[in-house]
């Protein structure tokens, strides 16, 4: 058996990291402050803002009835975990050739305004300032892009 194939509990912690002191002290430093995690899809909203943004851009021609459907093919996959979102997203980022950089963040901008901002899940907000007032650290994890997770 390669050191590769060996069961993790039988791999030396110098073998893992290369510093047996580097992985104690990652293995034993302190947790001092809580933390939350997020994901902003289907928990802080009620919905999935890839699927609404897709549907948008259909009715506004931004997307063929080919792209529509590739589209929700690739959703769909990707909720069933049946594929990785980098896959997904290089399937329908080839829409956005040639755009503006500034031009994709305001349709973002506008689409939170319109689309999604109303559909916070009702009590999200109450529970991260929960989590604030009490010195929480509070991340969001998301698979939403940068652009509409900044709102």
């Amino acid at each position: 058996m390669s050191k590769d194939d060996a069961p993790l509990d039988s791999v030396k912690p110098s073998e893992l990291l290369g510093s047996a002191e580097l992985l104690e002290s990652v293995v034993t430093a302190p947790i001092t402050t809580p933390v939350a995690f997020f994901d902003l899809d289907l928990t802080l909203l009620e919905v999935n803002s890839a699927s609404l943004w897709v549907k948008r851009e259909f009715k506004r021609g931004r997307l063929s009835i080919w792209h529509l459907m590739r589209a929700t093919y690739w959703l769909g996959v990707y909720h069933l975990g049946g594929t990785s979102l980098e896959a997904a997203l290089l399937s329908g980022i080839s829409t956005l050739k040639d755009q503006a950089v500034d031009e994709f963040n305001e349709r973002v901008r506008i689409f939170y305004e319109e689309e999604v901002s109303h559909r916070v899940r009702g009590g999200a907000y109450d529970v991260l300032e929960w989590h604030r007032s009490r010195g929480h650290l509070c991340y969001l994890m998301t698979n939403a892009s940068a652009q509409l997770s900044s709102h």
